[in-house]
């Protein structure tokens, strides 16, 4: 099972890591590092999950890999082939198409 999973809803992407989602975190997003299994150490004044449980909307698919992208890098410390990292889900065709699509 891959950790960062990008599924196509009705008017854009949700983003999960590790079946977390990615939420709107104040003026950010963020996801609940306890529930996904992620360190939440480091965190100056202790960590503290997200308020909202449901997935941010993205719009398009360039935010979504570019997401997805920053997420397999800094959160999950797994580099830049973010695709490797990545199930896609209700996108239908060629995975790879896609992949080029969003990213140029």
């Amino acid at each position: 099972m891959k950790p960062i999973k990008i599924v196509k809803v009705k008017d854009g992407y949700n983003i999960f890591v590790r079946d977390v989602p990615v939420v709107k975190d104040g003026k950010g997003v963020g996801l609940d590092r306890q529930k996904a299994g992620l360190s939440t150490s480091g965190f100056p004044n202790g960590y503290k999950a997200p308020a909202e449980t449901e997935p941010i909307l993205i719009k398009t698919a360039s935010n979504a890999a570019s997401l997805a992208h920053q997420i397999c890098r800094y959160v999950l410390d797994s580099g830049d082939f973010v695709a490797s990292y990545t199930e896609l889900v209700g996108i239908d065709g060629d995975h790879s198409v896609w992949w080029d699509r969003a990213t140029h």
